[in-house]
């Protein structure tokens, strides 16, 4: 093996040899396991950076030993066969896919950097959860963050608790979507008492029992995407992402306003109809009702146009 190394190092095997195999296939093999890793968009911020660095040193020793290798094999074929096109576009290529991966790297580690500020912005890691056992009922404030997901979700999961009552502006999609599952997968309640704005969203449209008053606010955020392998913890709600939204139910017509502008937020008539919410507290009583039922005896204020920031 070691034999076998060096050789190519040094350019001694045939370009072909070079280039096909210890180049393109060992390229592609280690691509294929890099990018079927077990991370995933629900993963923790430092499950992704880990994923992501800790391979790089094996990888970027990897790939200055395929490129100077396959550079060399190309020079040597050049010199001792009188060959020169195949060599010649040989060592294009490698220019072209050294550009593309210094690219690549530059974008990683900008992407990586957020990440990083994401982990340490004290503004998406303050949140208070409070855990009312007689009533069997959670109560979280705050930003959701991997810590808020952990705690939350750990909660939920302990099956004592039915109801969870929000105020959230958002925060990270990946927490959010680990949360919003947990509360799919256990049938919890989810009652919004002042705002669900962004990635919050996500925990509304999960529950099958989702309650609002008729002044909360449920304002779906638009991504601004960047070109990162991370661009799902950008804490803005992702409107190319409608397979969960599908999952749970949500039609597309309550969140496809976001194809033309950054904020939207539905009216109490198009959430009920969309499926968003099941649940209306009424003002007046204090009572849930059916969402559909309190639009029937509050036609104007079931359709009135509803308040979202200005894009």
């Amino acid at each position: 093996m070691r034999g076998y190394v060096l050789r190519h190092w040094r350019g001694e095997m045939s370009l072909a040899r070079s280039f096909w195999i210890n180049h393109e296939l060992l390229g592609l093999v280690a691509w294929l396991l890099f990018s079927l890793g077990p991370a995933d968009e629900e993963s923790s911020i430092l499950a992704e950076l880990g994923w992501f660095w800790l391979p790089m040193p094996f990888l970027t020793a990897m790939s200055v030993w395929q490129v100077v290798g396959t550079w060399r094999s190309a020079r040597r074929t050049v010199r001792e066969r009188g060959r020169w096109f195949w060599p010649r576009l040989a060592q294009s290529w490698l220019v072209v896919g050294v550009a593309g991966l210094l690219g690549a790297a530059s974008l990683q580690i900008m992407a990586s950097v957020q990440l990083v500020e994401a982990l340490l912005d004290p503004g998406l890691n303050e949140f208070h959860l409070i855990a009312n056992e007689a009533e069997g009922a959670l109560i979280f404030h705050g930003a959701l963050s991997d810590r808020a997901a952990d705690r939350l979700t750990a909660a939920i999961g302990d099956g004592r608790y039915s109801v969870l009552h929000i105020d959230s502006q958002g925060g990270l999609l990946g927490p959010a979507k680990r949360i919003a599952r947990k509360i799919r997968q256990h049938g919890t309640k989810v009652v919004v008492q002042d705002q669900c704005i962004s990635a919050c969203v996500y925990l509304l449209a999960a529950s099958k029992f989702g309650t609002i008053r008729p002044d909360s606010d449920v304002v779906f955020h638009q991504l601004q995407p960047v070109v990162t392998l991370f661009a799902s913890y950008q804490s803005h709600f992702p409107v190319a992402d409608e397979d969960f939204l599908r999952e749970v139910g949500v039609t597309p017509a309550t969140y496809r306003p976001l194809d033309r502008r950054a904020f939207w937020q539905p009216t109490l008539r198009q959430m009920a109809n969309g499926r968003l919410i099941a649940f209306v507290i009424d003002p007046d009583t204090g009572r849930q009702t059916p969402a559909y039922v309190w639009c029937l005896d509050h036609a104007e204020a079931c359709d009135a146009p509803r308040w979202a920031p200005t894009d």
